[in-house]
């Protein structure tokens, strides 16, 4: 029998999400919910992809009083996040959140007890956990292949950084760009490290879009730059966002010029991780890239770790460490062939959601990861803010 999959959102990453658990063959979105009516015409083509025409309702109950909903996804803006996952945990089934889980470390340790609780599992899309490059990173660290980790610097080039900036998400206040896309990196990084992050120190800046005056109010729809402009709204490679959208002017437009003055969260910034192990990883962030890379070094007392996960040529090197002047040839790890989004990571990970039911096992990222890439993103914009070092508080104890 197929898991029934019930979805909070009806359009965007929510109705791919459900298109993806359709696609496994093994399950089916059967439930719909949505605030608003028409977002279901937007998000149709997705969610009724299992040969199944589900219940589309306005209605929370109806979704929550279901007994055939295996999972629940929670597929809405970010500062929603927590109040809907805390009425699924409380009705006692299993959850699917969208990154970020929540937008405050203590919504995040909440939910964390709640889940304990009520003995359900909640599962956090960070999707690139899965992908294989990052797995083969994990796995030679599991394997011990350098050591124990002392030190790594990871560096993200977005070239399509621009795109955060079009949504609301460019202010702070909706969560920024570091709580709302950095954060799947920051959650890969804390999978690589296996261990608590307790002190973040950063800086950043918005050195590239915003803060210019004469952008004021300006949207693509209006613009006599529009059509040459490269950050422009019809530049976006996504048929969802231009079937719903431009929207009316406002938070949720999606063509609000980049570079309007109002904007106020970073383009660029570098955070210092420290983790219980003893760890230290550099993070450092750049939205206006002309090219997208994610590069990664990670040395311990056996060697080294050098990894590209993205591009038409990714891979995972290790180097070790012979002492004496010595060089030792480095080697190529195998990385299983992948597509799709997240660097492949995106249906891998819906499968395994799928697997884990069947063998009624835990899967990862769960709440407890969720709420340590919460943390990180949390503190270390008070850190950006403050100038200062910031200490993260340590999860709660039943944890």
């Amino acid at each position: 029998m197929k898991l029934g999959i019930g979805l909070i959102g009806g359009m965007g990453r929510g109705a791919f999400v459900g298109q993806l658990f359709n696609e496994t063959g093994e399950a089916e979105v059967r439930v719909v919910y949505d605030i608003n009516p028409s977002s279901f015409d937007v998000g149709r083509e997705r969610f009724e992809t299992a040969g199944v025409t589900p219940v589309c309702t306005t209605d929370f109950n109806d979704l929550l009083s279901r007994d055939d909903l295996d999972w629940i996804v929670v597929g809405t803006p970010d500062r929603t996040h927590y109040e809907l996952a805390r009425q699924v945990v409380e009705a006692g089934k299993n959850v699917f959140i969208e990154k970020p889980m929540t937008s405050t470390t203590a919504e995040a340790d909440e939910l964390c007890i709640l889940a304990r609780k009520h003995g359900v599992q909640v599962v956090v899309g960070c999707e690139l956990r899965y992908s294989p490059s990052v797995e083969t990173v994990h796995q030679a660290l599991q394997d011990g292949r350098i050591g124990t980790p002392v030190s790594a610097v990871f560096i993200h080039q977005e070239a399509r950084g621009y795109t955060y900036f079009l949504r609301n998400f460019r202010k702070r206040c909706w969560g920024g760009v570091l709580m709302q896309k950095g954060i799947h990196y920051l959650d890969m990084i804390n999978g690589w490290a296996e261990s608590v992050p307790t002190r973040v120190t950063a800086t950043g800046s918005q050195g590239f879009f915003g803060h210019r005056p004469e952008a004021a109010d300006r949207y693509c729809r209006d613009c006599a730059e529009a059509e040459t402009c490269p950050f422009a709204f019809h530049t976006v490679p996504s048929p969802t966002w231009r079937r719903s959208g431009p929207r009316e002017k406002g938070e949720h437009a999606f063509d609000h010029c980049v570079f309007m003055p109002d904007s106020d969260t970073e383009d660029n910034m570098h955070i210092h991780i420290d983790y219980a192990s003893g760890l230290r990883v550099s993070y450092s962030a750049i939205y206006f890239a002309p090219i997208n890379r994610k590069e990664v070094w990670i040395w311990g007392g056996r060697g080294s770790l050098h990894a590209v996960l993205d591009g038409p040529e990714p891979f995972v090197e290790i180097t070790p460490f012979v002492g004496a002047m010595k060089e030792r040839q480095s080697e190529r790890l195998h990385i299983e062939s992948f597509d799709g989004g997240h660097g492949g990571g995106d249906i891998r990970m819906i499968r395994a959601i799928v697997d884990a039911s069947r063998a009624t096992r835990p899967i990862r990222p769960d709440a407890v990861d969720g709420r340590h890439g919460v943390a990180v993103a949390e503190y270390a914009m008070k850190s950006i803010i403050s100038g200062l070092p910031e200490k993260i508080p340590p999860p709660p104890p039943t944890l």
